[in-house]
């Protein structure tokens, strides 16, 4: 009870080794030989802990209350829903470009084919070049 929750979790072997020896000691002059000290499980009986460590990375486990390990729980809360909403904002406003662009794709074709046409006709009604000398 005396290690934090990283030690338990990343230092199974050192807790075996410590819990072995503690008890062992309490089988001395039993006649019980202990062999082997598994850690099959390593549970956490406060939800509210383990909910906030859920938000945690590995390297922010290292807490030494609850209260801290809400605090860390709530500011990784804060930037998780941050860059989602950033995220969404970055979404829809390229949803709105596209659209915009769609929207205003039939208009333009329009007007290019419309000065096209204009284009073709100044050039069948264009007269004859006027000088001022006409040559014999």
């Amino acid at each position: 009870s005396n290690m934090t929750v990283v030690e338990v979790m990343t230092q199974r072997e050192t807790l075996t080794k410590r819990v072995k020896q503690d008890i062992t000691l309490v089988f001395r002059g039993w006649g019980i030989w202990l062999e082997t000290v598994e850690i099959l499980d390593v549970r956490v009986e406060s939800k509210s802990l383990f909910d906030d460590m859920q938000y945690l990375k590995t390297d922010a486990l290292d807490f030494d209350t609850k209260a801290d390990a809400h605090l860390a729980a709530e500011k990784a809360q804060i930037a998780v829903k941050t860059a989602l909403e950033a995220e969404k904002v970055g979404s829809s406003l390229a949803m709105a470009k596209k659209r915009a662009d769609a929207a205003s794709a039939p208009g333009i074709h329009e007007e290019e084919q419309s000065q096209g046409i204009h284009k073709a006709e100044l050039s069948l009604r264009r007269p004859e070049p006027y000088t001022l000398n006409p040559k014999p």
